[in-house]
């Protein structure tokens, strides 16, 4: 089988990470798998790829007109651009299938969806909720998505922005593909984001769910006393863990990081950091140890293998990978029941979910494990177990490959 597969990143951010992991996966499995990424880094060496961009007769005049501030044509014109290599790259590598990811950090429009829909059957993976709103990756409490998204967005100027008057055309838009096409098949991490889709305009496609799955040997509890040494930590202090791309980030809860650690009332304890813009942390009796952005798996999983517990405060997420990475390494989860979440943080088993979204519930409920941990509670072997029976990479990969073939016999 021949796959093309699309995604905005190569294998920076949670999207493109899960894509590589997938892609790798049914390499293995024998499929012949072509990567058209929007911007490359290096991150998948192992994996046949080329950049979908422009184009270099279309560079200069894509330049000229964002230099005249004119973004709407700049737009234009590179989605033209786009939309031709496309077809291009369709017609030498002939693929079965097209698998989609991630669009919208590329810049790509509904039509490059449209294109691959003409060519052959498709696949889209949701990482969000981009394929169903007017232009954002999370609606939050918002339910416009669900009749008509328009100028009455409230957050049109959060990523990925989009000015107000063009909402309700690019809501449309959307529609328009998906009704036109209902061979697109929509494959879903989580039932919570399945559901929503069914709500939106997935509500006349194939909806289906397969977790995503990464590589249990990399990703695997290592000797506690060794990763705390390794790390510089006391073994004798609770140890917190807090890990996004961005750790400030409001989708990631990092807008909430100093209330609830000023609530919390364990103390001493260490707290670490993994990823990009680090909290300032002056709390009295937190020791703070920033790790920086770390690419390795096998780093992280000692990183992880370190912790007592990893503190997830997304206020809304699909199926993170940081919480399937951390139940892979043993180390139990405080989070929200928030999106798919809950349908990885079980309360008891492998971790404990706050009551409700707030600096004060959180903290008490990370107080909760870490005082359960301190009684001895040993949740380490069930996270491992849960990860083992739910994010088996192949398991993931054959469950794709799977709907992959139902749609050629189709």
């Amino acid at each position: 089988m021949k796959l093309l597969i699309l995604s905005d990143l190569e294998s920076t951010g949670g999207a493109a990470i899960a894509c590589q992991r997938l892609t790798q996966g049914l390499i293995g499995l024998g499929v012949d798998c072509v990567r058209a990424v929007g911007a490359m880094d290096g991150g998948a060496p192992t994996q046949e790829k080329f950049l979908l961009s422009p184009g270099r007769r279309l560079e200069g005049v894509t330049s000229l007109a964002h230099a005249f501030g004119l973004g709407r044509v700049e737009e234009r014109l590179s989605n033209h651009g786009v939309r031709r290599q496309l077809r291009q790259a369709i017609a030498r590598e002939k693929p079965d299938v097209i698998h989609l990811h991630n669009l919208h950090k590329a810049g790509w429009d509904i039509g490059l969806v449209e294109e691959c829909a003409a060519h052959a059957p498709v696949v889209w993976t949701l990482h969000d909720l981009w394929s169903t709103t007017g232009r954002c990756c999370y609606a939050y409490d918002c339910e416009k998505f669900v009749t008509g998204c328009d100028a009455s967005c409230p957050t049109p100027s959060e990523y990925p922005a989009l000015a107000p008057h063009r909402i309700a055309a690019a809501w449309a838009a959307r529609q328009t593909v998906l009704e036109a096409h209902p061979n697109i098949v929509a494959a879903c991490p989580s039932c919570w984001i399945a559901g929503e889709a069914r709500r939106g305009l997935w509500r006349k496609n194939r909806v289906e769910v397969i977790a995503n799955g990464l590589d249990l040997e990399a990703y695997k509890p290592a000797d506690a006393a060794s990763a705390q040494a390794a790390l510089g930590l006391d073994p004798h202090l609770p140890t917190v863990l807090l890990v996004a791309d961005y750790l400030k980030e409001r989708r990631k809860g990092g807008n909430l990081i100093d209330a609830v650690l000023a609530a919390t009332q364990t103390r001493p304890l260490q707290l670490l950091t993994l990823g990009h813009w680090p909290p300032e942390i002056r709390h009295e009796g937190i020791r703070h140890i920033h790790c920086g952005y770390i690419p390795s798996d096998l780093m992280k999983s000692v990183i992880y293998s370190a912790a007592d517990v990893l503190l997830h405060m997304a206020p809304v997420d699909n199926l993170p990978n940081t919480v399937a990475e951390s139940l892979a390494c043993g180390t139990p989860v405080v989070a929200c029941a928030v999106g798919g979440v809950p349908e990885m943080v079980k309360p008891g088993e492998t971790g404990w979910l706050a009551g409700s979204f707030s600096a004060e519930s959180f903290a008490a409920t990370l107080d909760q494990g870490l005082q359960a941990l301190r009684n001895g509670a040993w949740p380490r072997p069930a996270c491992r177990r849960f990860a083992e029976e739910h994010f088996d990479l192949r398991r993931q990969a054959k469950q794709y490959l799977e709907l992959f073939e139902s749609l050629l016999s189709a």
